[in-house]
């Protein structure tokens, strides 16, 4: 909206109200009560007339807090996994992890409602809350907590440290020099091959 209607509209919805008292008190006499309440009814009129919300503005506003719950939740989800981190034996892979946290936090860092549509913050919460069950997950297996035949709990762990962590790494290095929603859908297509061999070994 221009600034200068803006500040006309917000000068008129002032001015006439004490207009409005000043006459109710002065000219006609009434009392100061009655005129008081007078002006301010003067005064919330002319405030939702002169400043109506539209739809747009509030679909936006409705909108713009669904992309910041989703930001508020992939954040939650990166310290998490940061924490989760602390129990890799591998100090490559733990490395590998943290290196993908301190990235995402940067993207993280710099996105707020305002500058991030609601598909790819969505798409983004997505894929870091696929990220933490996987990696909580991965924490189980090298705990023994899920056991597994040798040969499949090194191929599982396997897709995980390679396939996984760098195909994130890849598309959070992209993803930072410019919002491609493709590249997490790349990423999203490797963990959901991840996920498929995970239900075929009856692990998930």
């Amino acid at each position: 909206m221009n600034k200068t209607v803006q500040f006309v509209r917000d000068l008129g919805t002032w001015i006439i109200p004490v207009v409005v008292l000043a006459v109710a008190v002065f000219v006609f006499n009434l009392p100061l009560l009655f005129s008081l309440a007078l002006a301010i009814l003067v005064f919330a009129g002319l405030f939702f007339i002169l400043n109506p919300r539209t739809g747009a503005e509030e679909r936006q506003d409705q909108s713009r807090a669904e992309v910041e719950a989703k930001l508020d939740d992939t954040r939650a989800r990166v310290a998490h996994i940061r924490a989760l981190a602390n129990g890799i034996q591998k100090p490559n892979v733990k490395a590998h992890v943290q290196k993908i946290c301190d990235m995402a936090d940067g993207i993280l860092k710099n996105g707020n409602a305002q500058t991030v549509p609601l598909a790819t913050a969505a798409r983004l919460n997505s894929t870091f809350t696929q990220m933490d069950d996987i990696m909580q997950f991965y924490i189980q297996v090298i705990f023994g907590k899920v056991t597994l035949d040798p040969s499949k709990r090194d191929e599982l762990l396997g897709k995980i440290e390679r396939d996984i962590l760098d195909s994130l790494d890849t598309s959070l290095h992209d993803f930072a020099v410019k919002l491609d929603q493709g590249e997490i859908v790349n990423l999203e297509a490797t963990i959901r091959v991840l996920e498929s061999t995970l239900k075929l070994e009856g692990i998930s």
